[in-house]
């Protein structure tokens, strides 16, 4: 378990620092010229993972408001944490307004595994979904945007820690069901195991902020951990 307010990177600098710099080079310039050609409904991020948790090095549109020096999100968050987790994965969210997204997400690794880098873009889909009802109207049919995963997921799009923490609290909170002030002891640990998978403890402050979530003494939520399996154990 992780001490209090100290922050574990999910993904260290790789041995070959030169090498990291490279990519991460390439990557930038990568979502300078893609945003050069893309339409304003799409937006290209890069995420600088040995910059955990403020990763976000450089964007290219403005679809989430976000900016450099952002965190990184909940969704890649889990990702990172879950060892199963595909490199490349598409999937649809939607913006707290209601817009839907199709996202993708792809991981780039040193040689020795481990996660550098993310590359994300998310498309608006109210246009395309505005000429799909119109193709429908006219022929009865419509085909389904091409190449895409259609998997839906939570995603928040935090502008500073304070948000990113209490999305991932929001999120394990409601998962459960039952209103805090009504949790009896096994909800809160249903809460604890989940803010642990998602990788919420490798946050600074995450100890102090589940336990006013939780409405619990700081002891007690450690206490919750000691109690969890280790993630990942069967």
């Amino acid at each position: 378990m992780i001490p209090d307010g100290e922050a574990r990177d999910p993904a260290p600098m790789a041995p070959d620092a030169a090498g990291q710099a490279e990519v991460m080079a390439t990557l930038t310039r990568a979502v300078e010229a893609v945003g050069r050609v893309l339409s304003p409904d799409t937006e290209v991020v890069l995420h600088d993972l040995s910059k955990f948790p403020n990763s976000l090095v450089a964007i290219s549109g403005t679809m989430t408001g976000r900016k450099v020096g952002d965190p990184i999100t909940d969704f890649l968050l889990r990702k990172l944490t879950d060892p199963h987790s595909p490199d490349h994965q598409s999937y649809r969210t939607t913006l707290p307004d209601g817009r839907e997204l199709i996202s993708h997400t792809t991981l780039f690794r040193d040689a020795s595994g481990r996660a550098i880098a993310a590359l994300c873009s998310n498309v608006d889909m109210t246009r395309w979904r505005a000429v799909e009802e119109a193709v429908g109207f006219f022929t009865g049919a419509a085909e389904a945007p091409p190449a895409v995963v259609e998997v839906a997921e939570s995603e928040g799009f935090p502008h500073d820690l304070d948000e990113l923490r209490t999305t991932i609290l929001d999120d394990a909170i409601r998962r459960v069901a039952v209103p805090v002030d009504l949790m009896q002891k096994r909800h809160k640990l249903q809460v604890v195991a989940d803010l642990r998978d998602s990788g919420f403890f490798t946050l600074r402050d995450a100890v102090p902020s589940a336990a006013q979530a939780l409405e619990v003494s700081r002891f007690t939520v450690y206490n919750y951990l000691k109690q969890l399996d280790p993630p990942g154990d069967d």
